[in-house]
């Protein structure tokens, strides 16, 4: 029999939107059907809470999975504790060298967190490696406070992204690079299990962890990335509960500079990441590219990460500023021109170039000016750059192992995104749409609500 409970700090805001405020100080965007559910759990058993809501058309047919998904998103407790986890045990390996970028003085916050996490994350050798990229802030007197050891190199003038990664590589000894945001923090034993990956075949050009949202850590922020046809790119199961159901993922089709190792023969095979995008799309271009050469990315579902996500606080409408716009519409641009074949690139610049344009002018119909010119100066700047992109993407074409079509699989094979104005939704729909069908069919960690079948006795089968 289970029961339930409020956990700490956890509460509900009516909408629009619906909200919960989790206990890790995040959001996550539902619905009032859930939040009634919500609200009534404490009062009943699980059977007599499907009994309450039988006549409930939004929840007569999934109210297991529904206190499933809010006890799995830490939205409710069940009265029963589960079991403790066995201490992460120190592990060796292959020299690792931890590389993190801070550009920017907000960063500092979140520094000391990742910086504790690479000393507890329990690997060994392991060395950290920080470019302070003109960022303002006490870098090095933050990172010795931590980390003693660890090397720091200052530059004065503020670099792109992928041009301070390819500095740190520079100062880097290990045999694999584990690049890392300053706002991401490892959970114990997640670097063993990105080494292990990157030795489990050959060519790995790189291997991606599971990346859970900080202020929500029950909501997956992504297993590595893609480039979508239809839109900018995307976290790969970005908003998605994480019920298990990712666990068997084995390769991606794009690393994030969020957090990816890269062993150093892949590193010296694929070349430095392309230190003419001014920011976005660096790290996809290299991994297209590594796999366009015949080079894989992994993924390591068991290695675990928390990213802060800035987006998630800074940009309530999930919109980019001016600046970033322009920057963003310049990488895409640059990605799609080094890397598919004529027939794709065509296709893809089309898309693009209408989607641009559609986007320019509703910001001119809603005033922002400033928006519509960036996606003009992103285009501007492309076509600026067009003859060294020619002589770029000619020295890649005549290097290339992979087709397009296995380069570009179609955006319909992934999870599509569950997110709002950059919070993971946890809706009924959703619920009954994307993970009662997964946990009726046993595809998720066992769940309490929803024991699995016991498998059928009798006498053994013949082979």
């Amino acid at each position: 029999m289970i029961r339930y409970r409020h956990p700490t700090g956890v509460h509900a805001v009516a909408g629009p939107p619906a909200r919960f405020h989790t206990g890790d100080g995040g959001v996550v965007i539902t619905d009032e059907p859930l939040q009634r559910l919500w609200a009534a759990a404490p009062c009943g058993t699980k059977t007599e809470l499907a009994d309450r809501f039988a006549s409930d058309a939004s929840l007569e047919d999934i109210v297991p999975e529904a206190l499933a998904c809010l006890s799995e998103a830490r939205l409710l407790e069940r009265g029963a504790t589960g079991e403790e986890l066995a201490a992460t045990p120190w592990t060796s390996g292959r020299a690792v060298s931890a590389l993190v970028i801070v550009s920017a003085m907000g960063e500092l916050a979140w520094l000391e967190a990742c910086l504790e996490s690479l000393v507890a994350v329990q690997y060994e050798p392991l060395q950290i490696v920080v470019v302070d990229n003109a960022s303002g802030a006490p870098v090095a007197a933050v990172v010795h406070r931590r980390c003693r050891d660890a090397r720091v190199l200052t530059v004065s003038a503020r670099m792109n992204l992928a041009r301070a990664c390819n500095l740190a590589v520079t100062a880097a000894d290990g045999d694999d690079f584990l690049f890392l945001n300053p706002d991401v923090s490892l959970r114990p034993g997640a670097l063993a299990h990105l080494v292990a990956r990157a030795r489990a075949g050959p060519r790995v050009a790189a291997v991606v962890p599971k990346t859970l949202f900080w202020f929500a850590p029950a909501f997956l922020n992504g297993i590595g990335n893609r480039i979508s046809r239809e839109d900018w790119g995307t976290d790969n199961g970005i908003g998605h509960l994480d019920l298990g159901q990712f666990d068997g993922w084995r390769s991606a089709q794009s690393a994030s500079l969020t957090i990816m190792l890269v062993p150093r023969e892949a590193w010296e095979a694929v070349g430095p990441f392309d230190e003419a995008f001014p920011a976005y799309y660096e790290d996809a271009e290299w991994s297209y590219r590594a796999r366009m050469l015949g080079w894989h990315i992994l993924a390591a579902p068991d290695a675990q990460a928390l990213h802060v996500f800035g987006g998630y606080w800074t940009s309530p409408d999930g919109r980019l500023s001016a600046g970033k716009l322009r920057t963003a519409v310049h990488g895409r641009l640059r990605f799609t021109l080094l890397l598919p074949r004529l027939p794709l690139l065509a296709d893809l610049c089309c898309r693009y170039a209408r989607q641009d344009a559609r986007n320019a002018f509703h910001d001119l119909r809603t005033g922002r000016r400033r928006h519509a010119a960036s996606v003009c100066r992103g285009w501007a700047s492309i076509l600026a750059s067009a003859p060294e992109i020619v002589r770029k993407r000619w020295a890649l074409q005549k290097r290339r192992e992979l087709t397009d079509a296995t380069l570009f699989p179609p955006d319909s094979q992934m999870p599509r995104p569950l997110t709002e104005r950059n919070a993971p939704i946890l809706t009924t729909d959703v619920i009954r749409r994307e993970y009662a069908p997964l946990i009726r069919s046993g595809r998720t960690r066992p769940l309490p609500e929803r024991p699995r079948p016991a498998p059928a006795s009798g006498p053994p089968r013949r082979g």
